[in-house]
């Protein structure tokens, strides 16, 4: 189905310009620029994360990711492969939850990190500038907030330069210990449902060589190491907030406007949230509907006329 939609896109294209464009060598031409773009974005051949920093976007697939359809067309098919085969889909659930519960422990565990490296600076020297440090701890406590993985802390307006002191130091350290407690009893939860599913598939499949057939049949691990970056560092520092970069099949989109980092599980329109196979595949369909448009309104022929005669009329003024 995604590659018929693909199909569907492409003859548009190829329709576009044989109606905008005279010259059957211009089309020739401009082909390659064309295919070369989907080649290069499409998320697979350039990890997004090596391009240019102009082009590159630390949170989300940068723009030019997202104007290429190979981009959503493969990404439909990866993420789907991943995580609907028949084997996987009986685990993605908790696995989600197991995985994003490893990456808030990770963070409560880098919170505490800079909270100790400033305690240790303003113990030394109370004058040093703890601004930045405190920024980052309220930013990352706020987002988990947000997300609902940990209760509010009620003190965090304490956590200032002029307010820093041995008493809040110690509250932000039983806070943080209390709430790692909590993340680590949600991922042992889900270690125990995950293990019920284990014992019922083996059931099921009669076994456990029928139950490894099983899988080998359905999980490609070449496949699972791309989506879950399973060599990548956990996290990257960017404006002194961590951008997760493992796991990131895992991991829900912040953005409401559709945007996602590449391989999420999921896209969110305001308050829907899409399954990131039907939400590609839609926006396949309604890219290809607005080329369609082009061509019953022959854009590309007027857009060549327009420029050649803006072309002429420089021609004249030189003259």
């Amino acid at each position: 189905l995604i590659l018929f939609t693909t199909s569907c896109l492409a003859n548009m294209i190829g329709l576009n310009l044989s109606a905008g464009l005279n010259s059957v060598i211009t089309i020739y031409i401009i082909i390659p620029f064309i295919l070369v773009p989907q080649l290069l974005f499409s998320g697979f051949t350039v990890n997004y994360d090596k391009l240019h920093k102009i082009w590159r976007n630390p949170v989300h697939v940068p723009v030019i990711g997202d104007m290429m359809t190979s981009r959503w067309a493969y990404e439909a098919l990866a993420v789907d492969q991943f995580k609907d085969n028949k084997y996987t889909r009986n685990f993605f659930a908790e696995d989600m939850i197991k995985s994003n519960a490893a990456y808030d422990e990770f963070v409560l565990d880098q919170v505490k990190v800079t909270l100790n490296n400033s305690f240790y600076e303003f113990r030394k020297d109370s004058t040093y500038d703890l601004s930045n440090s405190f920024r980052m701890i309220k930013a990352e406590l706020s987002e988990l907030t947000d997300r609902g993985v940990i209760d509010p802390f009620v003190d965090l307006d304490k956590l200032m330069p002029l307010q820093f002191n041995d008493q809040v130091f110690r509250t932000v350290l039983h806070y943080l210990a209390r709430e790692k407690k909590k993340i680590a009893s949600v991922k042992r939860a889900a270690m125990d449902r995950s293990d019920s599913i284990y014992k019922n598939l083996l059931e099921e499949l009669g076994g456990e060589d029928n139950y490894l057939m099983f899988k080998d049949a359905h999980v490609n691990d070449k496949l699972e190491e791309y989506l879950t970056n399973e060599y990548s560092e956990i996290a990257i520092i960017v404006d002194n907030r961590f951008v997760r970069k493992k796991g990131l099949i895992y991991m829900p989109p912040d953005s409401r406007f559709g945007r996602a980092h590449f391989y999420a599980p999921l896209k969110k329109l305001g308050s829907l949230t899409i399954d990131t196979y039907l939400f590609n595949f839609l926006f396949i369909w309604v890219t290809s509907l607005l080329f369609y448009l082009a061509l019953v309104f022959d854009v590309l022929r007027r857009l060549v006329n327009w420029g050649e005669k803006v072309k002429l009329r420089k021609k004249l003024r030189i003259r």
